[in-house]
């Protein structure tokens, strides 16, 4: 992925979750093959897009008239085109999918399980969305236990893949040698890294099952040799030893304070003299005083468990690291904490 300037390109996608009508019309469009369909053939008659797209006349009629409002499509002499703009968004095919399939579950959940007026919205949690995310830590998984773990596996590593770019940019490793990625899910974040610093190793510690995944997913890379993989749990475990940076990327916020506090001090521990701790979280949303829009619909079912950047600089400075940072992105709205053993 492009270091430069255009890194946050990504972000173009944004547009297209306004609401749940467009997010509900655009998921139909590609699970259609309408989407395909145009792409493959540039632009198409009505007449053409009956005989090849699974939908009903008046269900196609319908679709393209919304993707038209929300200018997805438009139509130029009797023929649908995709609009250049969502063209662009189709770069980034895999995380508008994985989000457009995401936000309307969460919509949904949030509509069948939870009261979603303004004033209590942050007070709520999704039933069933975190299903995704139970790594359960157990040797024996049923099938559909093992489906939902690879799903919501494969969705945090697509999310990583963008936002990593912004840690990348805003944080210089260079010097870092030997890092440890603590609840590294797939790797994703350290293939990221390995791609753009030819000079690191990193090892990524995370649940056994997590572990398993996540070697098969960087087995297809040409950086593969500088990941490793180390399975553990961090509730009962100790951190590896001897490693210059450790980093803690959207995972304390899964967590109770004392847990918070337990992890850092592990982090600590596992640290060289001068070692440095990088935390990279997404900053909590504030759903009484700001409008919460479809596009932050991805992380209500986390909301009640984000902190404040002075929440983490107060535990660090109490465990001991000196040298704390912190840098607010807020393109994405993550911060960046940083410190020093």
């Amino acid at each position: 992925m492009d270091h430069s300037e255009n890194y946050l390109n990504y972000l173009i996608i944004e547009k297209y979750f306004e609401n749940f009508t467009e997010i509900s019309a655009l998921i139909t469009a590609f699970r259609s093959k309408l989407i395909d369909y145009l792409v493959s053939k540039k632009y198409s008659t009505y007449q053409n897009l009956m005989s090849n797209i699974n939908l009903n006349d008046y269900k196609l009629k319908i679709l393209l008239d919304v993707l038209i409002s929300y200018n997805i499509l438009k139509l130029e002499n009797n023929h649908f085109k995709l609009t250049e703009n969502f063209k662009n968004a189709l770069k980034f095919r895999d995380l508008l999918e994985w989000k457009l399939w995401y936000t309307r579950l969460v919509c949904l959940d949030l509509l069948n399980n939870c009261s979603v007026n303004v004033n209590t919205i942050h007070k709520t949690k999704p039933k069933n969305i975190t299903n995704f995310w139970d790594y359960y830590d157990k040797t024996k998984y049923s099938k559909s236990q093992f489906i939902r773990i690879k799903t919501g596996v494969k969705f945090t590593s697509i999310l990583t893949k963008y936002d990593s770019q912004s840690l990348i940019k805003n944080y210089d490793f260079d010097k870092s040698k030997k890092i440890l990625d603590v609840g590294g899910n797939s790797g994703e974040l350290a293939l990221q890294l390995c791609k753009h610093f030819k000079n690191i190793e990193i090892s990524i510690f995370d649940l056994p099952v997590i572990c398993s995944i996540g070697n098969e997913y960087i087995a297809q890379f040409s950086e593969k040799d500088r990941i490793k993989f180390i399975k553990g749990n961090l509730l009962t475990d100790s951190l590896p030893d001897d490693f210059d940076t450790i980093i803690f990327k959207s995972v304390l916020h899964d967590w109770s304070e004392n847990n918070v506090i337990l992890f850092l001090k592990k982090a600590y521990e596992s640290l060289t003299n001068g070692g440095k701790i990088i935390l990279f979280e997404f900053e909590k949303l504030d759903c009484i005083n700001n409008k919460l829009l479809d596009k932050d619909m991805i992380w209500i079912p986390f909301s009640n468990s984000f902190r404040k950047i002075d929440d983490y600089i107060k535990i660090l400075s109490q465990i001991g690291f000196k040298n704390i940072k912190s840098k607010k992105i807020k393109q994405i709205n993550f911060f960046l904490i940083t410190g020093e053993k």
